[in-house]
């Protein structure tokens, strides 16, 4: 955990132009998966986030080749 670089929520919803409830969703379905701190604060991966952004853009290709 020394080189991760960690997000709080609301950087997480700007960089995916999501809201909080759209973020928890995610939780939810498991396209994220939370490093809790507390029971209240939580961060998340930026590596993560950003196989999460890749897997979307990868579906949009695939989908618009169709």
């Amino acid at each position: 955990m020394s080189n991760q670089k960690l997000l709080k929520p609301n950087k997480v919803c700007e960089m995916l132009y999501i809201c909080r409830k759209t973020l928890a969703r995610y939780e939810e379905l498991g396209y994220l998966n939370p490093i809790r701190i507390s029971q209240r604060k939580f961060l998340y991966d930026s590596e993560d986030l950003q196989n999460l952004i890749k897997a979307n853009k990868a579906r949009k290709e695939t989908l618009s080749n169709v």
